[in-house]
């Protein structure tokens, strides 16, 4: 999976996810994954953002 194509297609949902890589100095010490952050959601409001996450992967394969 190209994460960052990931990141650009969760942007066009409006939905906001990292790729761990930035969280680190170098490239080869970078943890594979993102994050989705949810601090600032209502309890259903997670559900949502999982299934746009869910729509951003299908449409960067």
């Amino acid at each position: 999976m190209d994460s960052a194509a990931v990141v650009r297609a969760a942007a066009a949902r409006s939905l906001r996810v990292a790729d761990l890589a930035a969280y680190h100095a170098t490239e080869d010490h970078a943890d594979h994954g993102l994050v989705l952050g949810y601090g600032n959601l209502a309890d259903n409001g997670l559900h949502e953002a999982v299934r746009r996450l869910r729509e951003a992967i299908g449409t960067s394969r």
